[in-house]
C-alpha cells in the first residue's frame, strides 16, 4: 500500500517482472500478476506463503516507458530492495505439549507453538483430568494461561 495524495495508475502499471520476492524457504517465489486498485498494489505469487515464512520484496522501476508504479499525476514510485513483508498467513499448527511439571499444588504445562496461547478463550478446569498413584483425589480448581504455559 502506498501513501500518496492520489490513487495509483491502474492502467499503466509495472509488469510482474519488475518485482522480486525472496524467502528463507526452499521453494522459489515469482510474481505471476500485478493488480493496482486505489493506493494498493496486489501481487499474485507463484506459490502460497506458509505461516512464519520470512518474505522480502524488491521493486525495480523500469528505466524506460510508462509501465511503472505511478500515481495518476504520473509521478513514478521509487525502487526498493529487500523490504520485509508482513506475513498474514494464519497459524494453522496446533500447540504441542512440551513438558509438564508439578510445583506443590500447581501443575504447569508448557507448550511449543508459533505464537502465545489464547489466554481468553481457554479450556475450563473440568476439561482436565489429573491422576496420581496416591490415594487422594486430584481436582483442577482453576486454569491460568500465560504465554506458552497453562497452570492448573
Amino acid at each position: 500500500t502506498y501513501t500518496d495524495a492520489t490513487d495509483l495508475d491502474a492502467v499503466r502499471t509495472a509488469a510482474a517482472s519488475a518485482f522480486a520476492v525472496s524467502s528463507a524457504g526452499t521453494a522459489a517465489i515469482s510474481v505471476d500478476r500485478v493488480v493496482v486498485s486505489g493506493k494498493t498494489v496486489t501481487l499474485t505469487l507463484s506459490r502460497a506463503v506458509v505461516g512464519g515464512e520470512m518474505v522480502k520484496l524488491s521493486y525495480t522501476r523500469p528505466t524506460t516507458g510508462d509501465n511503472v508504479i505511478q500515481d495518476a499525476a504520473g509521478n513514478d514510485a521509487a525502487s526498493f530492495t529487500d523490504r520485509a513483508v508482513s506475513n498474514l498467513v494464519p497459524d494453522t499448527m496446533a500447540p504441542v505439549l512440551y513438558s509438564a511439571t508439578v510445583r506443590g499444588k500447581q501443575l504447569v504445562l508448557t507448550y511449543t507453538d508459533a505464537t502465545d496461547l489464547d489466554a481468553v478463550r481457554t479450556a475450563a478446569a473440568s476439561a482436565f483430568a489429573v491422576s496420581s498413584a496416591g490415594t487422594a483425589a486430584i481436582s483442577v480448581d482453576r486454569v491460568v494461561v500465560s504465554g506458552k504455559t497453562v497452570t492448573l
